[in-house]
């Protein structure tokens, strides 16, 4: 949980932002529940220069070709960082394959 968290995520706000998250529309009628789980005890902190770290690994995995990694830990929290890094590693490792098949 965050201190500084002002109000709770209503069941609007969580249909809109997973609609954009998604890319399709996502309505009242498409939630078969809702629940919101605040985790009082989150990912860890992550240490000085975890983020350079992580570029070098992925510099390295991508010299192999077709290997990747995503999620949390090198994309950073949420859904938002997570979906977009996912999305980005996906299209990438199928650039490489359709370049690797000509």
């Amino acid at each position: 949980g965050r201190p500084d968290r002002a109000a709770r995520v209503d069941q609007e706000t969580a249909l809109a932002d997973t609609s954009r998250l998604l890319g399709v529309a996502v309505t009242a009628a498409d939630l078969l529940g809702y629940r919101e789980q605040v985790w009082e005890t989150g990912l860890p902190v992550a240490m000085p220069g975890h983020r350079e770290r992580v570029a070098a690994l992925r510099v390295a995995l991508a010299e192999q070709g077709g290997l990747s990694v995503t999620g949390a830990w090198v994309a950073g929290t949420g859904l938002a960082a997570v979906v977009t890094d996912a999305r980005a590693v996906a299209e990438s490792l199928i650039r490489t394959e359709e370049l690797r098949a000509g």
